[in-house]
């Protein structure tokens, strides 16, 4: 399925590029600082709600009834969640508001890091920028979906706050290493990550923030002259320590060959001052030899000292070229040979979440038989997914209309709205027209923005979120 533009309506009021844009289309002089007064009151104020705000110091009262109308607290519904049986980890299958789904996964302990390779202490959420992917890595489940689509900056955005108010937990570090590859949707991941490090709002330190990629070199650029001059992390997905074996499971690197790739490396540590974590999934019998691992060790010899080397054992997918996972053994003796013979730092990833499908390369969307049973229940007319049906790892898919009868609600609300005021502006032409104040000999014109002003408008409930009993706001101070 090829990837389309999508679009949002109603549209998640943390979006970071359509609400300022919105604000600035209806007359806001700063809508940039009106937004983030706005973003401020949802995430800091207990209970707050964006159907129960009436005002909100800063922020223009006459635009708010337009916000509440056009916008919502989540877009993205919660599916499931599936936590691991330590605890340690959890899944969440997330439906959009088109009827795609993404995963995302909270880890409490462990993850690994740019900032800390031997694993953080605090809670890190790892979040999908993209619907599948194309770059199209053969050990990767992702890879097997194909590119549908990018997602919005506030759809990013919104998988965070919603782990730490679904997970009860307070989110300190965010990685970029879910469904997607961050590089083919720069735009909205650079947005996502800039309301993320924003300190009036989500508060969240730059170096907790790190992007994966699996080398898309321009953007590696850019990356390293915007976010990385900020203090964003960088991890490069490297699997291979030489051309020829990358090029054969890593179809990116056939379009920007291990050269280029470690040249941009050098660019971002030597531009940033920031150590690179460099990502390596160990398969047996591919990459996985002592050869390897000392050919590896020679290429980052020279970076030892901005280089973090994260080595991750394969974990099993239902991608169809089968690989598997070193031996204990063997993952010990290319770990020695590279930090003993090449001195370069190298930590052996902790798997977190491998039994709910939650590790590393294991977040993909799988068709199954229930799932095409769903689709042709969607076609005659049962929509949706039915309480008996179980869910996968991501099977329940791409079956139906997923059109909302709220959407359908508000399409219908806003056309008979438009002509309501369409009707009330002829009636007053005469009233509005010539008199005091006006153009001389003609009528004063009046837009429908206007006329919105002199209507009292209901504001539709926001079934999206409803606040904790205990009032614990949306997002916790530090």
């Amino acid at each position: 399925m090829p990837k389309r533009a999508r679009t949002l309506s109603p549209m998640p009021i943390f979006d970071p590029l359509r609400l300022p844009q919105f604000l600035k289309a209806r007359g806001s002089k700063r809508p940039q600082l009106h937004a983030t007064v706005l973003w401020r009151h949802l995430l800091r104020t207990p209970k707050a709600t964006l159907d129960s705000v009436d005002f909100v110091e800063g922020f223009p009262p006459s635009l708010l009834a337009a916000v509440q109308l056009h916008f919502v607290m989540f877009t993205i519904q919660l599916v499931r969640k599936s936590t691991s049986s330590d605890g340690s980890t959890t899944k969440m299958l997330l439906r959009l508001q088109d009827g795609f789904d993404i995963e995302t996964v909270v880890m409490r302990h462990g993850c690994t890091t740019a900032r800390k390779v031997e694993g953080e202490k605090r809670t890190t959420v790892c979040v999908s920028s993209q619907i599948g992917c194309k770059m199209g890595c053969k050990f990767c489940a992702t890879g097997t979906m194909g590119e549908l689509g990018d997602l919005w900056s506030g759809e990013i955005v919104e998988q965070v706050a919603m782990a730490s108010f679904l997970c009860n937990v307070d989110v300190r570090n965010v990685v970029f290493m879910g469904m997607g590859e961050p590089m083919n949707n720069y735009v909205q991941m650079t947005a996502a990550v800039s309301s993320l490090i924003d300190q009036k709002t989500f508060g969240l330190s730059p170096s907790r923030i790190t992007v994966s990629t699996v080398g898309i070199v321009p953007r590696m650029e850019e990356f390293t002259e915007e976010l990385g001059q900020r203090g964003v992390s960088l991890a490069l997905s490297l699997h291979a320590p030489n051309q020829l074996l990358r090029a054969s499971f890593v179809p990116a690197a056939r379009a920007y060959p291990l050269t280029r790739l470690m040249r941009a490396v050098d660019i971002y540590t030597l531009r940033t001052k920031k150590k690179i974590l460099m990502e390596y999934c160990l398969m047996s019998g591919v990459n996985d030899a002592p050869e390897h691992a000392r050919e590896l060790g020679e290429l980052l010899t020279s970076r030892k000292e901005h280089v973090l080397l994260n080595l991750i054992p394969y974990n099993d997918t239902s991608v169809d070229a089968k690989y598997n996972a070193p031996s204990r053994k063997d993952v010990e003796q290319f770990a020695d040979i590279v930090m003993r013979d090449y001195g370069v730092r190298t930590t052996v990833r902790k798997e977190m979440g491998s039994d709910v499908a939650a590790a590393c390369g294991q977040l993909v969307t799988q068709e199954g038989e229930d799932q095409a049973k769903a689709k042709e229940g969607g076609k005659s007319g049962g929509g949706g997914v039915s309480s008996k049906q179980q869910l996968g790892d991501m099977e329940d898919l791409f079956g139906g209309s997923m059109l909302s009868v709220r959407k359908k609600e508000r399409k219908e609300a806003w056309k008979g709205h438009v002509q309501a005021l369409e009707r009330m502006k002829h009636d007053m032409g005469e009233v509005l027209g010539g008199g005091g104040g006006g153009e001389a000999g003609g009528k004063r014109s009046i837009t429908l923005d206007d006329m919105m002003a002199l209507v009292h408008q209901e504001v539709a409930h926001d079934p999206t979120y409803t606040p904790q009993k205990d009032g614990r706001p949306l997002w916790k101070l530090k």
